[in-house]
């Protein structure tokens, strides 16, 4: 003999293990770019360009003049520099995805903005 349950007799059954809980959570910045980040998968050849191009291309070197001419030449500066771009290379290179990648390379553009801030306010206020 068998026994076979057909969807008719089960509908709006719940089980009691089986309720759903209901928070109301809020979700913060951080977790709202991963999730932008883990959308953007499907743009991931841009995205590698963006970090080669603008980042490795563009940005790294106006960071370096920045610090060869209004900076001094401070070795510490080339270092921290090379310390904050070389993972996004790295990165790239690795083929993370691109919940890894793109925060590295807002990192880094960020670095990069306050190094440069930095030698200018350097280079006018000893000058």
């Amino acid at each position: 003999m068998q026994h076979v349950i057909s969807t008719a007799e089960v509908k709006n059954f719940v089980a009691a293990s089986q309720r759903a809980n209901v928070k109301n959570v809020q979700a913060n910045v951080f977790s709202k770019l991963i999730n932008w980040c883990e959308g953007q998968e499907s743009s991931r050849m841009l995205w590698l360009v963006m970090a080669f191009l603008l980042q490795i291309g563009m940005a790294l070197p106006c960071t370096l003049t920045a610090i060869l001419f209004w900076g001094n030449n401070s070795f510490p500066l080339w270092v921290f520099a090379c310390v904050i771009n070389v993972p996004v290379l790295a990165i790239n290179l690795a083929a993370q995805p691109t919940k890894v990648t793109i925060p590295s390379l807002f990192f880094a553009w960020t670095v990069d903005l306050m190094v440069i801030l930095y030698c200018a306010s350097l280079f006018f206020l000893h000058s």
